[in-house]
């Protein structure tokens, strides 16, 4: 194969980034009309140096609500001219946009946000809010016992559910049946006495149980979650997933 080359027509500097256009087109032309913007059914200019004081005066706005470099920031909206000028003010504070289409779902929005560790969600619309309320801050999860928060709003305190015993009917077998499962849940470095109502099979010579429990995060010493543009329920639910030996 053929590969041809040229000499490149410009330089990137050491701590150049996408942004770095917006403030040198600011600089070195900011009457330049760089975005045109419909306003009441009328389209306006935008020149370099407005666009860059919106983008400033939004990064501004974001680390004054604790967003930190490194940290995610999910953007729910459809495509409109606020879009990239908060795309640009969440890379301008030194955080990395996470989009999510504006028709997402509650189950979407929630996989997009744990898998991300977004810290904050901006939303368009009111229903946007809502949906991201439904999910922001609630969703726990464990296996093998070590609980870990997949929604990064707030560092969540690793966590463990233990259990050594669990009642279970003499004759079930794969079938699933109901059990109590007695346990110690510590979180934070605080221990409290808790019982689940899970689900017991047989898996091979092993009793898996499954189940959940749902606590009070203030109850552990944990304030909940405080993240911009997000109301977090105090409340979290434990799904845990554990194996015991059968007696």
């Amino acid at each position: 194969m053929r590969e041809y080359s040229v000499p490149a027509s410009f330089s990137v500097g050491e701590h150049d980034n996408i942004v770095s256009s917006v403030f040198s087109h600011e600089r070195n032309d900011p009457d330049h009309v760089i975005f045109q913007r419909l306003v009441d059914g009328t389209w306006t200019d935008v020149t370099c140096a407005q666009a860059a004081n919106q983008i400033r005066s939004a990064a501004l706005g974001l680390i004054a609500e604790g967003v930190k470099p490194g940290d995610r920031v999910a953007l729910l909206s459809a495509t409109r001219y606020e879009w990239p000028i908060l795309d640009f003010a969440i890379l301008a504070a030194g955080a990395l946009t996470v989009p999510i289409y504006e028709t997402s779902s509650a189950p979407q929005i929630e996989w997009i946000l744990s898998n991300s560790g977004a810290r904050a969600v901006i939303v368009e619309t009111p229903n946007h809010r809502t949906l991201v309320d439904q999910v922001a801050g609630r969703n726990v999860s464990q296996r093998d016992g070590v609980v870990t928060r997949q929604l990064a709003v707030q560092q969540f305190p690793n966590a463990t559910f233990t259990s050594s015993s669990a009642s279970v009917p003499g004759s079930f077998s794969s079938a699933q049946a109901d059990v109590s499962a007695p346990g110690k849940l510590t979180i934070h470095g605080v221990t409290k006495d808790v019982t689940a109502t899970a689900k017991a099979q047989m898996v091979g010579d092993r009793v898996e149980i499954a189940g959940t429990l749902t606590i009070n995060m203030t109850d552990y010493g944990v304030s909940p979650p405080q993240a911009p543009f997000v109301t977090v329920d105090p409340t979290a639910t434990i799904e845990f997933d554990i194996f015991l030996t059968k007696a």
